[in-house]
């Protein structure tokens, strides 16, 4: 089997109401999916993180157009060899042209693509490839609370089996608080709550804000400052008393060695659409094991990503709980011809082989750009 061609299928969905990040504001949901193909018809299906910057998907589409050269002809189910190729001339490049994070989302994308292949010929889903014993359900914090009205949102979703939900904070600190206690008092202390600051402050206001966070019990307090201030991330989890959570912009193992090494965060987030795949969070997710810290894997995107999250989660150890992103975006109902069961703020892995899913090309057809 030889790979034939990689495509980068970029899709947009409308939303409702704008989703504000202190990152930035999204008017509309971006997506890119990444297909592999192969001499055998066999197609590998992956997904590559675009939310921001805005122009992500013009840069991934001549990016993709220039990895794929490196592809062709390889046997797809070769994967550690492909993502070796794939790192080590891509990376430098990304250090060059100071990138290396885009094009680690890249590899990201196609690793994901791959491992779709390679359990679609052996008749396997992802998990089974990598764990004799994979679990099969796995429990769900939800995010993308509505901004509009989060404690009606949040109070609705409780019942539905999520005991523990994301707030978006880092805006302006007065009403930052006032949405963590407005919820605190509609969900009761029943319900953890994760507050994720998007990296909004600095040092000293980080600190502020925690200690007067601290009474609302956070789960985690999330990238309260620049995610790359490892002595900064790592001074903070020493002083507070509430754990701080941070990973997903952390890109490739020797990352995570230094995030592990400097205590800079008490949850780590590792994306598998932006940290080299499921080929790297494997050995990520064994790091953090030995380092005794836990792990919940960050990941805001589309069912695809979503079903490679299940996978790898579902194959290794030390996860505390898997995000999902709950937001009112129409293409997650349009997307997959059989949705992914969740139950009571469960997520079944998908049993099919590969991914173990189907997408409705025909309904996606409508958010697919050129």
């Amino acid at each position: 089997m030889r790979i034939t061609d990689v495509k980068l299928v970029p899709l947009y969905s409308p939303l409702k109401e704008p989703m504000r990040l202190s990152v930035g504001t999204l008017e509309k949901r971006p997506f890119a999916l990444i297909e592999v193909h192969t001499d055998e018809g066999i197609v590998g299906l992956g997904e590559t993180f675009v939310n921001f910057p805005p122009w992500s998907i013009d840069e991934r589409k001549v990016t993709l157009e220039n990895v794929k050269k490196l592809l062709l002809g390889d046997d797809p189910m070769n994967i550690e060899t492909i993502w070796k190729k794939m790192y080590a001339p891509l990376v430098k490049m990304g250090l060059q042209g100071g990138c290396k994070g885009a094009m680690i989302q890249v590899i990201s994308g196609i690793d994901i693509a791959l491992w779709d292949i390679l359990g679609k010929v052996k008749n396997q889903p992802i998990c089974k490839l990598i764990s004799n014993n994979p679990k099969q359900k796995l429990k769900l914090y939800a995010t993308g609370l509505s901004a509009s009205d989060p404690v009606g949102h949040a109070r609705k979703l409780v019942p539905e089996g999520y005991d523990t939900l994301k707030l978006r904070i880092g805006f302006d600190p007065e009403k930052d608080i006032e949405l963590v206690k407005n919820v605190r008092e509609a969900v009761g202390k029943n319900v953890r709550l994760i507050a994720d600051a998007n990296m909004a402050w600095d040092y000293e206001k980080a600190l502020e804000m925690a200690k007067r966070l601290e009474k609302y019990e956070l789960f985690w307090l999330e990238e309260p400052i620049i995610c790359d201030d490892l002595d900064g991330m790592s001074r903070l989890a020493a002083e507070l008393d509430t754990c701080i959570g941070a990973g997903e912009n952390a890109y490739g193992l020797a990352e995570f060695e230094r995030m592990v090494k400097k205590r800079a965060a008490d949850v780590l987030m590792p994306d598998v659409s932006k940290t080299g795949g499921i080929t790297e969070g494997i050995k990520i997710a064994k790091l953090i094991n030995s380092s005794g810290l836990p792990f919940s894997p960050h990941f805001y995107g589309s069912e695809v990503g979503f079903a490679a999250t299940l996978h790898f989660v579902a194959a290794t150890e030390g996860c505390l709980i898997v995000q999902r992103d709950i937001s009112d975006v129409p293409l997650f109902k349009d997307m997959l011809k059989e949705p992914i069961r969740i139950d009571d703020g469960y997520a079944e892995v998908p049993k099919g082989p590969g991914l173990g899913i189907e997408l409705s090309w025909e309904k996606l057809e409508k958010y697919r750009i050129c």
